[in-house]
């Protein structure tokens, strides 16, 4: 049975093995006192440990391969890093092993002392094709191991979109209230147009909206026009208005708009029609320019109220799209899309000032309010809801999606704390 060295290391971190009668492969006995640091840098897979073997108490460096010879293989051998090197755990014990200054190292093969049976586990989760790995064992697991681990998820999730915060920050020189109007336009763009919008966002500068605020005609134009989605031939009055106000504007402010086919409308519902989100986006920037301040400053509750006082132009009533006309529909700003905004831009964002200066409070903000937002729903939370692991919030939610997306389809069963629970009973 052929398995990753990653498996070993899961085995010697968790103690997975017959402790009472470890030997090393010239027969002196073996206690591990201290398993050691796990080590993902370079060096030593576990660093700092204490050993005894036979009678000598022993601390170092313990070292973990497959097969003996890639202690060789790897360089260990001329590597003065390896020198501190008590022992080396192998599975198959093919070498023997020396450091770089020709001292030999105790060996333990940990083969005869692992059951099969965690290995059949573990061959199980790897090489089944089903939704995620676990798909038919997670409904055993206790709520104990599960939503601690959500919650570390959900932080860890944050983490992540940190990273993309902190692009934006450079590229803006750490302008935070357009580092939120970019973040603030690809949320609007959903998952299918948020390149656009972020695109189209970045085109735009901040002060326009600042200049024109409270002048719904020329917030509109600005970003419909940039979008390049006025078009001469266009019929109705209110989109006329709108080309006409930004063939004045693409000039005094030297405007480039972006190619209509960058824009996606297909198998979408119309409320995410591109053109409708925008009219949005138009609105919220037209009674506020700048919302940087006013997110890290007030609560959820305040802010979900401003946006929900906000009207749309009588124009979208009965459109999604320029010179298509509907049956009148509301305008009002769904419960579900204000969390949407706040999911994805800002609580992400606070989170990321937090983290970026060191500020414990916005980061402890930005997850309580996580915490409080109901559970969003989609078909991945649907799919674990069928397996008895229950989203509550929009952390758990948030959780489940990074755990489906980053552990589960990379099938890191070994890094998480279910696949550990799985595997270590």
């Amino acid at each position: 049975m052929s398995f990753p060295e990653e498996l070993l290391h899961f085995i010697w971190r968790f103690r997975l093995y017959n402790q009472l009668d470890l030997k090393t492969s010239d027969g002196d006995e073996v206690r591990v006192v201290e398993i050691g640091q796990y080590n993902v840098n370079a060096g030593p897979d576990f660093e700092f440990a204490c050993v005894r073997i036979g009678d000598v108490l022993w601390h170092g460096h313990v070292e973990i391969h497959i097969h003996a010879k890639d202690w060789e293989k790897h360089g260990h051998s001329s590597d003065p890093a390896y020198n501190n090197t008590v022992l080396h755990v192998v599975w198959n014990n093919d070498f023997a092993v020396l450091r770089s200054d020709g001292t030999p190292i105790p060996t333990i093969c940990l083969q005869p002392y692992v059951q099969e049976g965690r290995l059949l586990k573990y061959q199980s989760l790897m090489q089944n094709l089903n939704w995620i790995p676990c798909e038919n064992q997670i409904s055993q697991i206790n709520d104990i191991v599960v939503y601690p681990w959500l919650k570390r998820l959900a932080i860890e999730r944050l983490a992540d979109k940190y990273d993309y915060f902190l692009r934006i920050i450079q590229e803006t020189k750490q302008d935070w209230e357009r580092v939120l109007a970019i973040a603030l336009a690809r949320a609007f763009g959903m998952r299918v147009n948020s390149i656009a919008f972020e695109k189209l966002m970045s085109s735009v500068d901040l002060l326009l909206f600042q200049k024109y605020q409270n002048d719904t005609i020329k917030t509109s134009s600005l970003l419909f026009g940039v979008a390049g989605l006025l078009k001469q031939e266009t019929k109705d009055d209110y989109p006329k208005a709108l080309l006409s106000e930004f063939e004045y504007l693409k000039k005094i402010h030297k405007l480039e708009p972006m190619r209509t086919e960058e824009w996606k409308f297909l198998r979408m519902r119309p409320y995410n029609f591109p053109t409708y989100r925008i009219a949005q986006l138009s609105t919220l920037l037209c009674n506020k320019a700048y919302w940087f301040e006013f997110i890290l400053r007030e609560d959820r509750l305040t802010i979900s109220a401003m946006i929900q006082s906000f009207e749309l132009q009588v124009y979208w009533r009965d459109h999604y799209r320029f010179d298509r006309q509907t049956k009148v529909h509301s305008t009002s700003w769904s419960k579900e899309f204000i969390s949407h905004l706040f999911v994805n831009c800002f609580i992400p964002i606070v989170f990321a000032y937090g983290k970026f200066y060191n500020i414990e409070k916005y980061m402890e903000k930005a997850i309580q309010w996580l915490e409080e937002i109901e559970t969003e729903n989609n078909s991945i939370i649907t799919r674990f809801k069928k397996m008895n692991v229950k989203s509550h919030t929009a952390a758990d939610s948030q959780a489940l999606l990074h755990l489906k997306n980053n552990y589960c389809d990379n099938k890191r069963c070994l890094e998480c704390a279910i696949g550990v629970s799985l595997l270590k009973h």
